[in-house]
């Protein structure tokens, strides 16, 4: 079956098998990115292959879940909605170093429990010259950190222009008019800057733009709590994964003043469910990433704006989930 999207051609055996918000989500992050960065996207095809196809059939030079290949003009994954995937295909034809281009791809990408620490040096990174295939996993967590404080200090579109003016396999470090021309700063002021932006995990800097634009719980105003009852319906507008493993629906609340909150999450699926918590816009000061499991609670310390909510079932099942957000200090 081949579903023909604005941006993509879907290609896959198993159409029932996809949550209905998949293909919806990918033209919107498209979109968002294409705005953000001025940029323009190559029509692409995604190959989904969910039933341990990817080796087989995939000409992914790595052993991950999923790839883009651009000499195909094709992202080959084996799970659902893969968004790192497609922030490569958005930007394929100007050819990214590949720690420019693994960074905006890990700081676009859906949430994950994977937290890619930046525990390597800067400038190691930026010396990288070999094929993006071979990017370290240990450079990811320091690549997107170092995109995101680009971003915070000088805008998407700057930032876009100095990825469209980089090129492979070479070494940043002794190019650094690429910094000065695209960003009107010296690399060598950006680093002094660089030492002192704050370190966290991937998981609370990334900007969760996709999350962000999901409906909002409304607030119970006398009580200062939000409940909601929802369950993730893969057939819903909304809902991204598959029909018969891990799918979620994505929420937001409003938190309009900074405090500690208790978050709790109720259901009878033994295990099967849990929650997702994170800051809209994210960044290092701010950030937060909490998972809540079925029948737990936590209590976590939010900063005034928007947050979002991931419900979240690991199979397919039937029975709803409850989540309660409660203010404890005030």
């Amino acid at each position: 079956m081949v579903s023909k999207e604005p941006h993509f051609d879907f290609a896959t055996d198993a159409p029932d098998r996809a949550c209905t918000g998949n293909l919806i989500v990918l033209d919107t992050l498209i979109e968002m990115l294409e705005d953000q960065f001025n940029i323009d996207t190559p029509h692409f095809t995604f190959y989904w292959l969910p039933d341990g196809q990817l080796e087989d059939l995939a000409p992914c030079s790595s052993d991950g879940p999923a790839c883009f290949r651009p000499g195909d003009g094709a992202i080959y994954s084996s799970f659902l909605p893969a968004t790192h995937e497609v922030v490569h295909a958005v930007f394929a034809e100007h050819d990214l170093h590949p720690f420019l281009d693994e960074g905006i791809a890990n700081l676009m990408q859906e949430a994950t429990p994977s937290t890619h620490e930046p525990t390597v040096t800067i400038r190691d990174v930026l010396s990288y010259d070999g094929e993006s295939a071979d990017y370290p996993d240990s450079y990811r967590g320091r690549g997107a950190h170092f995109l995101r404080f680009l971003i915070d200090r000088h805008g998407f579109e700057r930032v876009g222009t100095l990825l469209k003016a980089s090129s492979p396999k070479v070494d940043l470090n002794s190019h650094s008019e690429l910094f000065e021309e695209s960003l009107g700063e010296p690399l060598s002021d950006l680093l002094v800057a660089y030492e002192t932006a704050p370190l966290c995990p991937l998981v609370e800097s990334r900007f969760a733009m996709l999350e962000c634009g999901s409906p909002t719980i409304p607030r119970d105003v006398v009580e200062s709590r939000w409940d909601a009852t929802i369950q993730p319906d893969c057939s819903a507008m909304d809902t991204l994964g598959r029909v018969d493993a891990t799918h979620w629906t994505p929420r937001t609340i409003e938190i309009d003043t900074a405090g500690s909150y208790e978050v709790s999450v109720n259901a009878t699926l033994s295990g099967r469910a849990e929650v997702v918590l994170g800051r809209c816009g994210g960044g290092c000061e701010q950030g937060v990433y909490v998972r809540i499991a079925e029948g737990q609670s936590a209590t976590v310390d939010l900063s005034e704006g928007l947050h979002y909510l991931l419900i979240v079932q690991h199979e397919d099942a039937a029975d709803p989930i409850d989540l309660n957000v409660r203010r404890t200090d005030g």
